[in-house]
């Protein structure tokens, strides 16, 4: 049976990078400035981009643009 996938917006960056890095086109750390940017394609019938950046622990911003 599928999972019921739920919207998050909240994400810690370890359960970002436990349940989904396999799922990142690219994740960018810099370690000086001390943050982290994953980026997902999503959509099941268009292209979209999710960027989730995070300032260390603290999710920073979270963009998410869809286009049918």
């Amino acid at each position: 049976m599928p999972k019921k996938s739920s919207k998050k917006d909240d994400w810690t960056k370890v359960e970002l990078l436990t349940k989904y890095a396999g799922a990142a086109q690219n994740i960018d750390v810099n370690t000086k400035e001390n943050t982290m940017e994953a980026f997902f394609i999503t959509g099941p019938r268009g292209y979209g981009e999710l960027r989730v950046t995070f300032d260390g622990d603290k999710l920073k911003t979270m963009t998410n643009t869809f286009q049918e």
